[in-house]
């Protein structure tokens, strides 16, 4: 096996993580929608907005 060869082969499971898609992640409690903002992850909804 070449060097180029095993480089392609372990780079290919970090060309396929690329496309894939982004979570979407729903936050029931305001405590936990601060956790992930703090953590740099935006929700795609909080549930009852109007608290928090």
């Amino acid at each position: 096996m070449t060097r180029r060869a095993a480089l392609g082969l372990f780079l290919l499971p970090m060309a396929a993580s690329a496309e894939a898609r982004p979570l979407r992640i729903v936050c029931l409690d305001d405590g936990l929608a601060e956790t992930l903002l703090m953590l740099g992850v935006r929700p795609v909804a909080i549930a009852d907005r109007e608290v928090w």
